[in-house]
């Protein structure tokens, strides 16, 4: 569960071996473990449901290739981007799409437009903002913005399979 990114995903995870655990507990007579591993999957299941429930604050802006907040923030987690984008390097002529949660960036969609399509050259998220929402949200403005198209150059696995997800959801809301 340690090695998991996303945060849903580990919750997720230690309900069903917090239940695996109950139950063995359950047919060895241990009712202290019983209690603390049926504590943790209701404390798992409420903090799930609040995780769902709760409006993220989302923000939006377009910045140029030249902008030091955006430098820094890709500086600061070259090493990461680099996992997933080995081959990226910043254009001059990239659109910048800057995201932010409660005023904090989480990350950048850069790429290159024509018409109404955006080819993605760098689509990165922090850690902690790793799930759909944040795509969602990045997608519905790059719509309001004329965008009906996105494409992308080869990449990891993982991205790939985010990719699908937010083109299924692009398509779904079309």
């Amino acid at each position: 569960s340690m090695m998991m990114t996303s945060v849903l995903k580990l919750r997720i995870f230690n309900m069903c071996g917090s239940f695996i655990s109950m139950i063995y507990a359950l047919f060895c007579d241990a009712w202290p473990v019983v209690v603390l591993n049926f504590s943790l999957i209701c404390i798992n299941l409420f903090q799930t449901i609040r995780q769902f429930r709760q409006k993220d604050n989302f923000g939006h802006v377009i910045a140029g290739a030249d902008d030091k907040t955006v430098r820094y923030f890709l500086d600061h987690y070259k090493n990461d981007i680099q996992a997933f984008f080995p081959d990226y390097s910043l254009t001059p002529d990239a659109e910048i799409h800057v995201m932010f949660v409660s005023g904090e960036i989480i990350g950048v969609l850069i790429g290159t437009r024509s018409d109404d399509t955006c080819r993605i050259e760098l689509d990165y998220i922090i850690r902690g903002y790793r799930d759909i929402k944040a795509g969602q949200f990045l997608l519905s403005c790059l719509k309001e913005q004329g965008v009906n198209k996105l494409t992308a150059p080869d990449s990891t696995y993982e991205h790939k399979k985010y990719l699908s997800d937010m083109i299924r959801f692009f398509m779904k809301n079309d």
